[in-house]
């Protein structure tokens, strides 16, 4: 048994050790936000066949000249086949093991790819632009589609309600629904949207069941940084009714003043106010989509000097002018990031990567990705020749907006010009 001197002894010990070793270094507190801006998501399957139930047919019979005969194949069907040693199940049972569920990406010269699922083809997509995507605290893009399994069609898009998951699984935060195709399935499939939204973990904003709901900033805070999110678009496909009232569903207008006193509500209570803008005009020709309407800059600017600190537009399809404004950054179309449709438009793209303070924007980036060609159906982060064919073409246009684009290593550093120094426009 230890003698009161050994238990004093040790005690000394511990004490001595404790003074020698040093604590363990505590985490240091976060005070730095990354937040990523993408542009359109599309995943509707314009170009895309689907084969519902497939399996559960025969085609039976085809000769030349005679098509095939359709025979439904039920339990008790393929029971009595198989006990009678019917040709029919033996084909049956070749059929269902060869046909797929989904057979996606008819695009004429394209490829055409194969999908055992809905759940598999709605996660292709975004792969690998996810590892962009997980890297950062917050993702926020345009939802150019609404997500709807029961409403009908009629506009141009309907994604099946099983791409929020995909959204949320790639590490999208949430997703503006003012666009131009919010209800391309009316009424009802913007519920189901709203609905297969919240259900996946994905916040929405710019969209709602009236007014009140539709205009409600999204707020998000990470590591005490507070930012809201205010959506609105210029136009809406089924015309002024497909915008929000106090009496129906829709999307929020781009109505000046409800936007600049939307900023001034919620100004006061968080760190940063961002504006995702839907607007401009989409000219279906190569190339005419670049040019940003003068009333445009002029609706910017108001708005930065009525408290906004970031605006990411969209609508164009291919990106356009950065431009920093009194130190806010404004991406006036960030083009798409993921569309279903392969049209002579699509085009390599930009990302924007911004780094946010407690108190101010300490970081402008953009990170290009593909988007040219069938690599618009599943974009990445480009490298080499591409990577700096479009950040010089975003310098370019930077430049007509006393901005600076510096390429560095992949990425573009955007900075306005006076801070930039004297070298104005591209430098590698």
């Amino acid at each position: 048994m230890p003698t009161a001197r050994g238990k004093l002894h040790a005690a000394m010990l511990v004490a001595l050790l404790s003074l020698s070793s040093p604590a363990r270094p505590q985490a240091a507190p976060k005070d730095e936000v990354t937040i990523v801006l993408g542009g359109d998501i599309e995943w509707s399957g314009v170009n895309i066949r689907q084969v519902a139930n497939r399996s559960r047919y025969l085609l039976e019979g085809a000769a030349p000249g005679m098509p095939p005969v359709p025979r439904l194949v039920y339990d008790a069907r393929l029971a009595e086949w198989k006990a009678r040693g019917d040709p029919a199940y033996q084909q049956y049972q070749k059929d269902f093991e060869s046909w797929p569920r989904l057979m996606a990406f008819y695009t004429g010269p394209g490829p055409q790819i194969e999908f055992n699922s809905i759940e598999e083809s709605m996660a292709y997509p975004l792969k690998r632009i996810s590892t962009v995507f997980r890297k950062a605290d917050i993702v926020l893009a345009n939802l150019e589609s609404p997500l709807a399994d029961k409403a009908e069609r009629s506009g141009l898009f309907r994604t099946p309600t099983a791409f929020a998951g995909a959204l949320k699984a790639a590490g999208v935060t949430a997703v503006s629904m003012a666009n131009n195709h919010a209800l391309d399935t009316g009424r009802d499939g913007l519920q189901e949207t709203l609905s297969a939204l919240a259900g996946a973990g994905v916040q929405q904003v710019g969209a709602g069941r009236n007014l009140a709901d539709a205009r409600k900033p999204l707020i998000i805070e990470r590591g005490g940084i507070r930012i809201a999110v205010l959506a609105y678009t210029q136009i809406e496909n089924s015309g002024i009714i497909g915008f929000v009232t106090d009496e129906r569903s829709g999307v929020m207008p781009l109505d000046p003043d409800i936007i600049k006193e939307d900023i001034a509500r919620v100004r006061g209570s968080v760190d940063h106010v961002l504006l995702s803008l839907h607007w401009g005009q989409f000219a279906p020709v190569p190339g005419g989509n670049k040019r940003i309407h003068q009333r445009q800059v002029t609706l910017a600017h108001d708005f930065i000097d009525s408290g906004a600190d970031v605006i990411f537009g969209g609508h164009s399809h291919v990106q356009q002018a950065v431009e920093i404004y009194k130190g806010k950054p404004i991406f006036y179309s960030l083009g798409d990031v993921v569309a279903s449709e392969r049209t002579l438009e699509h085009q390599d793209a930009v990302l924007a990567e911004l780094k946010l303070g407690k108190s101010g924007i300490r970081s402008v980036s953009l990170v290009p990705i593909a988007g040219a060609g069938a690599d618009i159906f599943q974009p990445y982060a480009l490298e080499g020749e591409r990577a700096a064919a479009v950040l010089e073409d975003m310098a370019a246009m930077a430049s007509k907006h006393n901005t600076v684009v510096k390429i560095e290593r992949n990425r573009g550093r955007v900075l306005a010009a006076e801070v930039a120094g004297p070298a104005k426009g591209a430098a590698r």
